[in-house]
């Protein structure tokens, strides 16, 4: 139905709105390359990047007035991890 160079003409069409876009990002991940990999990859798209080493630093970021377009969190962290990150009040 579609040729290849369709699906490629989509998905630079979708990069450069993501460019266009700029949203702020949140990284929560107590792997240090983890972390790393999600800020490079990241970058391009975004002008704001957080990043917390564990489920407490997020919680304490937002409850200190911080927002996200997007969160990345870890299920598996020391202190607090993600799942009970979403119970927290």
């Amino acid at each position: 139905m579609f040729g290849k160079g369709a699906t490629s003409s989509k998905s630079m069409e979708i990069i450069e709105i993501l460019k266009e876009m700029k949203f702020s990002v949140l990284i929560v991940d107590d792997d240090l390359i983890i972390r790393k990999i999600h800020r490079v990859l990241l970058s391009k798209f975004t002008t704001e990047i957080q990043v917390a080493e564990n489920g407490k630093e997020a919680v304490d970021l937002y409850r200190s007035g911080a927002l996200f377009d997007l969160v990345l969190m870890d299920m598996d962290m020391p202190i607090v991890n993600g799942l009970e990150v979403c119970f927290l009040k």
